[in-house]
């Protein structure tokens, strides 16, 4: 059963977005960001709020260090943090800092919000000029002073980012391991790493993996709802980590299946990175 809907506070949030929530407070809000539209409106409130203080300057210690480390270690959110960077870069504007523990980060800043009004407005203005022009009937030679206009260069599109995911490491239990680890030898370059997590038996409709540093016994990241799949005679879930989490020291991806809302432990995975 789910808790209710106000029992989460902001600085819970916040320790959430930076994996630094407790593991059963994550579990919780994992399941609430799907099931509650209400909590799932509040969380992408405090993550803006959460790269707003941090494009300010306002994080500090360990607050930014989890946020270095476990926020920016997605290619999205490094995406977002890019772009409320050249938003505040083209304005100039800052919002009130954040100023203590038992206070809020401040609200995703209104401006964000009103230059892209502004600039939907401009650009509907303009198709509707356009739009409402009338015709010309007067040709080049009744009107000498008449010059056609040059053709209107097409802007070339956007690319977003190159993406460098290393090939698959395929991982069997580690109750099928004969003593031996996996090597992953990480190359510099790499953003990506995928992991092919062999399964002895296919009983959930969706896992979970989270990533443990070995000589720490921490979680230092946990994926999405992820789904199994066919590979020739072998059932497996593929994972993507990111190259961030990732130094050079032994590791262990541990696969929880999803039911009914809660989680059960199916398998660990042993790897050891090389750079």
């Amino acid at each position: 059963m789910i808790p209710g809907k106000h029992s989460h506070d902001d600085q819970l949030v916040v320790a959430y977005l930076l994996g630094t929530a407790p593991h059963d407070e994550t579990e919780r809000l994992d399941e609430l960001s799907i099931a509650d539209n209400e909590f799932a409106s509040r969380l992408v409130a405090a993550e803006n709020d959460l790269v707003d203080a941090y494009v300010r300057g306002d994080l500090s210690g360990e607050m930014l260090q989890r946020f270095q480390s476990v926020y920016l270690a997605s290619p999205k959110r490094r995406q977002k943090v890019a772009f409320a960077e050249s938003l505040a870069s083209r304005t100039g504007a800052r919002e009130p800092t954040f100023s203590g523990p038992n206070r809020r980060i401040a609200r995703f800043p209104q401006w964000a919000l009103a230059a892209a009004a502004c600039l939907a407005m401009i650009a509907g203005g303009l198709g509707l000029y356009r739009y409402s022009q009338p015709a010309a009937h007067t040709s080049a030679e009744q009107r000498p002073e008449a010059r056609a206009l040059p053709p209107e260069s097409a802007t070339p599109p956007v690319r977003a980012p190159r993406t460098t995911v290393v090939p698959a490491l395929v991982l069997p239990p580690q109750t099928r391991g004969a003593g031996s680890i996996a090597t992953l030898k990480l190359p510099l370059d790499a953003d990506e790493v995928l992991f092919d997590l062999e399964l002895e038996t296919d009983d959930f409709a969706g896992y979970r993996a989270a990533l443990r540093n070995s000589a720490t016994n921490l979680v230092e990241w946990r994926s999405a709802t992820l789904q199994s799949k066919q590979r020739g005679a072998v059932r497996l879930v593929s994972v993507t980590v990111p190259s961030k989490s990732l130094e050079q020291r032994n590791y262990v991806l541990e696969l929880s299946g999803i039911a009914a809302g809660a989680q059960e432990f199916v398998a660990s995975y042993a790897f050891r990175v090389e750079r």
